[in-house]
């Protein structure tokens, strides 16, 4: 894509038309203008996909096309364009219900009331727009990049940098008109991944200190302005040049997640041969709310690419490892049959069989999992509407006759629901939970009752199946191994598999249940248990989408 940023304004006034055109210009833009609908058409027609931004007036008083809008022009372009469209931007005076109605079926970024903003902000919100529509996720270019940084990096730290330095800061530099620096903290430090300020690059104390004033305010994603007093201490010299140069600059939250967190400083032009140079925090301002969606679009995507590869392969390999052992068990347990070194009747060849019959049960069920392509298709086949109560109840009723507990205090609120997903997948990633809390009964403090609370809640767009016990809470570095397989085995379960059950996993309680739920049914099981008051108890939420189709309504309460 060019490095210029093309604009194309439609305004019949040409004292606003003209004025706006030649500050563009006059800004490094490729700024064409239209008084009329003809002369638009005339301009998309050899522009075409390299507008990036159209400014339209909404009541052109063109004589020929006296009932066409703004909006309505906007729509014809969009339709020239439909893969990558332009970014559309309202610039009128007037403000009649049926305009907005228009601006809004043309998905119009912004509408913009003349004479309420400078031309300069005007020109903000272009800069921002342009630089929206440079990372567009549906841009055919960016998304083979995207894949390919994805396919390269090893590492979340290693493709988020990747994105940074190929695809943000490209982009940046022609749409922001001012000097900006990208920081990138992992569990290192935080580091200047892309930059044209001059900024020292690599790993810095002084880039760790700024980053943490940028997100100390956890909720807030407002621009945030660099205040050097608010550091302790005096800074070496290293750090005080740092801190020269991002003098009266601002700061804007893109991404935090999977440990990492990156913002964007907005600095201060140095050139003092710049002519009008911008204001960072007018336009960081305006930038801050087109912006954030799009880099976030782009993290998420290379980043999900990266965790599905890695989960695909641990599934993969985790499958042979069950099948192979599983398998070579029942081949040793058959040979000490045949040689009458083991009497069949055994206590100890139906413990070592039944192990043997879940490895292998487990192993075939990863084995389906791993293939992703199978696993979209069953996710597109009709399923079964399953009562999640049913299932929570029948979970209960296996866990009580399988485990040798006392009594389990259970609690159940909220309104259950239903979903469409496969009853048995639900049975086992219910029950996998439940046994993991039902062997937490010895390291509940004070009380020998084991208390378990299921919560049914809907909320944006989800309903979620919450989990929670009275345990003494592992601690955080445990905790993140939770759903890994091999890390939490089960310890002393009365009751193993029987040859033809469907329950596998006994052995990898939550990995299957994970598994299962985030590969083959697209939904969410998390710990929060930090979320939880003081350091008693863990929590799990299941969770899964409405779907347009109702994957997700409420139950009938029984006895209604």
């Amino acid at each position: 894509m060019s490095a210029t940023k093309t604009v194309l304004v439609v305004e019949n006034e040409e004292l606003i038309r003209s004025s706006l055109v030649s500050a563009l210009k006059f800004r490094g833009f490729d700024a064409a203008g239209a008084p009329n609908v003809s002369e638009a058409h005339r301009l998309v027609d050899k522009m075409g996909q390299s507008i990036d931004v159209t400014v339209l007036d909404m009541r052109l008083e063109d004589p020929y096309y006296p009932n066409i809008t703004g909006a309505d022009l906007g729509i014809d372009i969009l339709k020239a364009n439909p893969k990558w469209p332009s970014e559309f931007l309202i610039f009128s005076g007037y403000t009649q219900p049926d305009y907005y109605d228009a601006a809004f079926r043309l998905r119009t970024a912004a509408y913009i009331v003349k004479g309420t903003l400078t031309q300069d902000d005007l020109i903000r919100h272009i800069r921002s727009l342009a630089l929206r529509r440079a990372l567009n996720v549906d841009r055919e270019d960016l998304g083979k990049k995207i894949e390919k940084i994805a396919a390269t990096s090893h590492t979340a730290n290693a493709a988020a940098i990747e994105v940074c330095q190929q695809v943000l800061e490209p982009e940046t530099r022609a749409c922001l008109g001012l000097p900006y620096v990208f920081l990138l903290s992992d569990s290192k430090g935080t580091q200047n991944c892309g930059s044209d300020a001059g900024l020292p690059t690599g790993y810095d104390p002084a880039y760790e200190q700024v980053q943490d004033m940028v997100f100390r305010r956890v909720n807030d994603t407002d621009p945030v302005i660099f205040q050097e007093e608010a550091f302790e201490g005096a800074p070496d010299e290293k750090a005080r040049k740092v801190y020269e140069k991002l003098g009266g600059s601002v700061f804007l939250r893109l991404f935090a997640t999977q440990g990492l967190r990156l913002s964007i400083g907005i600095l201060r032009a140095d050139d003092e041969s710049v002519l009008l140079p911008e204001d960072p925090g007018k336009l960081a301002r305006i930038l801050n709310s087109y912006l954030r969606p799009a880099v976030i679009g782009h993290l998420f995507n290379v980043l999900s690419t990266i965790e599905r590869a890695k989960r695909n392969t641990l599934l993969e390999h985790t499958s042979r490892f069950c099948l192979y052992v599983g398998q070579t068990q029942l081949d040793v347990l058959n040979e000490a049959i045949a040689s009458k070194e083991i009497a069949p009747e055994s206590p100890y060849f139906q413990k070592l069989k039944k192990l043997a019959l879940d490895l292998r049960a487990t192993g075939n069920e990863f084995s389906q999992l791993s293939d992703i392509s199978a696993a979209s298709e069953a996710g597109e086949r009709k399923l079964p509407s399953v009562a999640t109560a049913d299932v929570v109840e029948q979970a209960l009723r296996e866990i009580k006759e399988q485990f040798p507990v006392g009594e389990i205090a259970l609690e159940s609120i909220g309104q259950p629901f239903k979903l469409e997903i496969e009853r048995n997948d639900l049975l086992v990633v219910v029950l996998r939970i439940l046994q993991w809390m039902v062997q937490r009964q010895d390291k509940i403090p004070g009380d020998p009752t084991l208390g378990i609370r299921i919560e049914y809640r809907r909320q944006e767009g989800r309903g979620e199946i919450i989990f929670t016990d009275r345990s003494r809470r592992l601690s955080n570095p445990l905790r993140k191994k939770l759903f890994e397989p091999f890390t939490q085995a089960t310890t002393s379960p009365s009751a193993m598999l029987e040859e033809g059950e469907d329950r596998p996993g006994l052995y990898l309680p939550l990995y299957l249940a994970k598994m299962l739920v985030e590969v083959k049914n697209k939904g969410l099981l998390e710990d929060r248990s930090d979320d939880l008051e003081g350091k008693i108890g863990h929590c799990f939420v299941i969770s899964f989408p409405v779907t347009e189709k109702g994957a997700l309504t409420t139950e009938t309460p029984r006895g209604s």
